[in-house]
């Protein structure tokens, strides 16, 4: 992490830098969702490798006397009402930026028609539910600290929607030192928050995996997740960009450290 946020001060010292701003992002992979948003010319996208890792980097450039801006992924921050103290950091407004963009109408209707299919709102829908004891057991995860270790746990595999209970002994077998919640213990928490968006709460990776995976009828073909994401890019145009609530923080940010690095118009 620090060989990281270094790397950062000494190539924002270099003269090129004085009139360039340096933005962070969690993922090397969400650095292409926001090129089209800023301005080459007046802003540099790095991914950190991470939240963690993307928290300490502003900590450490702010105390440095770097002026930056990071977009954190709002993960479960807006639903548990976790406030973002430092003004330096913005939020996407749902889950991540792919659940962000996917909750735009435009962008769905526009992958589904690139794939020569009619916009399928029963799709869209199902898939919500089929992730939603995923959702809430990783929200149970944030909330509590429990440490269970849920990346890369599929909710839907070999065509078979696994069940509550399945999932969470599959998570348990990879979290053995973790006290686990029962199946009850999860099925009440999702009651108590029942009113929840479900762009809110759902992983846009495992939505677009799954997605992939139920469009394609239980088989990996030609669409896959990087595909899709590509496809989406495309659709998520500045305009709607515009539209959301973290370009509105965005602005802010400008306004309050007198920099305009966004984009005036599409690229």
């Amino acid at each position: 992490m620090k060989n990281i946020t270094n790397d950062f001060i000494l190539e924002w010292r270099h003269p090129s830098r004085t009139n360039m701003t340096l933005v962070l992002v969690e993922d090397y992979s969400d650095v292409c969702w926001y090129l089209q948003f800023f301005d080459p010319n007046k802003a540099k996208i790095y991914g950190t490798g991470g939240c963690e890792h993307l928290q300490e980097s502003v900590r450490r450039l702010v105390e440095n006397n770097f002026t930056c801006l990071a977009i954190k992924d709002a993960d479960f921050d807006r639903v548990l009402k976790n406030r973002q103290e430092n003004p330096n950091v913005v939020i996407t407004d749902k889950h991540d930026i792919e659940m962000t963009a996917w909750s735009h109408e435009e962008v769905k209707s526009r992958v589904f028609n690139l794939n020569g299919k009619d916009y399928d709102d029963g799709l869209v829908s199902s898939l919500f539910e089929i992730l939603k004891d995923l959702s809430f057991i990783k929200m149970y995860n944030a909330e509590n600290g429990s440490h269970m270790k849920v990346r890369n746990i599929r909710a839907l595999e070999h065509n078979k929607i696994k069940s509550l209970e399945e999932l969470l002994d599959e998570i348990g077998k990879r979290s053995p030192d973790v006290t686990m919640p029962t199946a009850i213990e999860i099925q009440d928490y999702e009651k108590s928050h029942d009113t929840l968006d479900y762009y809110d709460i759902t992983n846009g990776h495992d939505y677009l995996w799954s997605f992939t995976y139920k469009f394609n009828n239980g088989h990996i073909r030609n669409f896959n997740e990087d595909i899709m994401v590509e496809q989406m890019k495309g659709c998520f145009t500045l305009d709607l960009f515009k539209m959301t609530e973290m370009y509105a923080q965005i602005v802010e940010w400008e306004n309050r450290n007198h920099r305009k690095i966004l984009r005036t118009k599409a690229c």
